[in-house]
């Protein structure tokens, strides 16, 4: 894709599927013409009107102006970290994997060791 206004162009129709331009300017509560002012012609409407049409689809307002082949590859990165996660995380015993919720929930600022130790260190000997 090209320009920031094709892009967003091609997120609008993508984005709005089979509904009508009706549909979203009715659910965004613009004007139809605004609507289709952007769709057509790629006009970035003003303020609460972007951020109306972004809520619709239940994105943030950035996401209309980036190429969807850039959220791919950032999903296929964020799925191998998981897969490695995940992997990582089976290892542990019980008492590690709490370890680990309680930290979260607790908001811990100190990094967890999850290098290959049979036991977490407790949070005193955590580095910082």
């Amino acid at each position: 894709m090209g320009t920031i206004q094709e892009i967003f162009i091609a997120n609008l129709k993508r984005l709005r599927g089979k509904r009508t331009q009706a549909d979203i300017a009715e659910a965004a509560g613009i004007p139809l013409r605004s609507y289709q002012n952007a769709e057509i012609n790629g006009a970035i409407p003003q303020g609460p009107n972007l951020a109306a049409i972004a809520s619709v689809y239940g994105i943030p307002e950035t996401h209309l102006f980036v190429n969807p082949a850039e959220f791919v590859r950032a999903d296929e990165s964020l799925n191998t970290l998981r897969l490695s996660l995940i992997g990582r995380l089976a290892t542990l015993n019980d008492r590690q994997t709490l370890e680990i919720i309680r930290d979260v929930l607790d908001g811990a600022d100190t990094p967890l060791d999850l290098g290959g130790k049979d036991e977490l260190k407790e949070p005193s000997q955590r580095r910082k």
